[in-house]
């Protein structure tokens, strides 16, 4: 009997109140994601933004954030409770650029410290590939691009590495001042 009592209460503790080696009542964030939530706090204070960040930013499955989401194309959430939780998908961080990493946590704490909602309108952006300083006219034949650029790091598809380059600081700070509006 002894033996039955301590196998479901080492059971009970496994299923409920716990995971990841934290507790969900209280706050954690992942060592290897903290530099990243630093730099959210940063620059949410930079912008006249001053609110605590009481939302755990954890590592997660693909498979458990689909599950939440619903969504095969998550690659984190935002899940809303008395102490939010950030998941990302562990697989996609570990081959993320650092622009998508920064546009990922800044996606989803938006949505949990700062209550954004989903922002998907877009703005015409054309470039020449290889040289951002031709026009169409002088640019190579086939090498003229033309497409919609997210307008918000709260758009629902995360702005890949290939649209972000050196000379595109300033539409990343766009984006940061935006978010922080």
């Amino acid at each position: 009997m002894k033996i039955k009592i301590l196998i479901s209460l080492v059971l009970l503790n496994i299923g409920c109140g716990s995971s990841g080696g934290y507790t969900l009542n209280e706050q954690y964030i992942d060592p290897n994601l903290q530099s990243y939530v630093n730099m959210f706090q940063s620059d949410m204070l930079a912008h006249n933004k001053n609110m605590p960040i009481s939302t755990s930013v954890v590592f997660d499955t693909a498979a458990n954030i689909v599950n939440i989401t619903g969504s095969e194309y998550a690659i984190g959430v935002c899940e809303y409770s008395q102490l939010n939780k950030v998941s990302i998908d562990s697989a996609f961080w570990a081959t993320a650029s650092e622009i998508e990493r920064k546009f990922l946590i800044y996606h989803e704490l938006g949505h949990c410290v700062l209550n954004r909602v989903h922002r998907n309108d877009t703005a015409d952006y054309q470039f020449c590939i290889g040289n951002l300083q031709l026009t169409k006219s002088t640019c190579p034949t086939g090498y003229w691009y033309d497409y919609q650029r997210p307008v918000s790091i709260m758009n629902a598809v995360i702005i890949p590495d290939w649209e972000v380059d050196d000379s595109t600081d300033a539409y990343v700070n766009e984006l940061v001042i935006e978010l922080f509006q």
